[in-house]
């Protein structure tokens, strides 16, 4: 959580060298600036919340709420998509071994599932 306008660093540059650092962190803007250059510029960094004060603390409490989910609900997709090649690396030689067999015998509709096995496995990776 950060403010717009600080001493030493603005809460703009904050967001820009933390990103660099870490580009999977959230941040939430609890300013007093509204103006339109202020909320496009953290937009454009990936703030997704910014909040005018003056505001309460359950306003506040909220908005972290709703980061905490956002972040839980991206952690549960990166694991999810790290079980699904994980299974896809384990059974990629079967697959290999099987569509190679299909395409020796000749079967025409194996070589159009071949290929299009071929274009989601790159996908993945």
């Amino acid at each position: 959580m950060t403010d717009i306008k600080m001493p030493v660093m603005n809460g703009i540059e904050l967001i820009r060298e933390a990103k660099r650092e870490f580009p999977e962190i959230a941040f939430i803007v609890l300013s007093g600036y509204g103006e339109y250059e202020y909320t496009s510029q953290a937009m454009e960094e990936g703030v997704r919340h910014y909040i005018l004060k003056p505001c309460d603390e359950e306003k506040i409490i909220k908005v972290i709420d709703k980061v905490k989910a956002e972040l839980a609900e991206q952690t549960r997709q990166k694991e999810q998509m790290a079980e699904y090649s994980t299974t896809i690396r384990r059974l990629l030689p079967r697959a290999k071994e099987q569509v190679f067999y299909n395409l020796l015998m000749g079967r025409k509709q194996i070589q159009e599932d071949y290929r299009l096995f071929m274009e989601e496995l790159e996908s993945v990776f």
